[in-house]
């Protein structure tokens, strides 16, 4: 089992959703998508905080750099942790609280636009993904907003010990909190 931990700074962006749109001339309704104000900035910022991630810790190990010293992305399974931090409000000034964020952008919206930036990096599709937990929170008063994670690559011992995922990922949470 290998273990990357990243930090990005910034304002979480997500990946959009999917709007009806009507053409008029036709009257054909097609899906378009809707993406937020500076993802791409955002996803950048992700994948930087992940590529120093990965050079800080040799990638996944020296049986995963390619001939040049780059790490290569994960093939086999992965889990995913990220705990976003949204900008705090102006309400919760006098409390030094990580409180839950029950605003938008939704928290499957910030999971997608984290997995697309992990693509090609962390691991090589986002179908890799077998478990994953997410929380959104206001940042604390000592704290930027953005996102911390945890991707957990998976190796064939870890498979074939035969251990529930569900108990690799909670076992990688209670670590993770500490």
């Amino acid at each position: 089992m290998y273990r990357l931990d990243f930090t990005a700074d910034g304002r979480p962006r997500s990946k959009g959703s999917h709007v009806a749109q009507v053409n008029p001339r036709t009257r054909k309704v097609r899906a378009a998508a809707v993406q937020e104000d500076d993802l791409a900035h955002w996803t950048g910022t992700l994948r930087t905080a992940v590529t120093d991630a990965l050079a800080a810790t040799n990638g996944w190990g020296d049986r995963m750099a390619d001939g040049l010293g780059y790490p290569r992305a994960w093939v086999g399974p992965v889990l995913v942790l990220a705990r976003f931090r949204l900008t705090r409000p102006v309400r919760l000034a006098d409390t030094m609280a990580a409180e839950p964020a029950t605003v938008v952008p939704d928290g499957d919206k910030l999971e997608r636009a984290l997995w697309d930036a992990l693509t090609g990096l962390a691991f090589r599709d986002d179908r890799q993904v077998i478990g994953w937990s997410g929380l959104k929170v206001y940042a604390s008063p000592l704290e930027r907003p953005g996102v911390s994670g945890r991707v957990v690559a998976l190796d064939e011992l870890d498979v074939e010990a035969g251990a529930p995922v569900e108990a690799i990922l909670a076992g990688e949470l209670e670590r993770w909190a500490r």
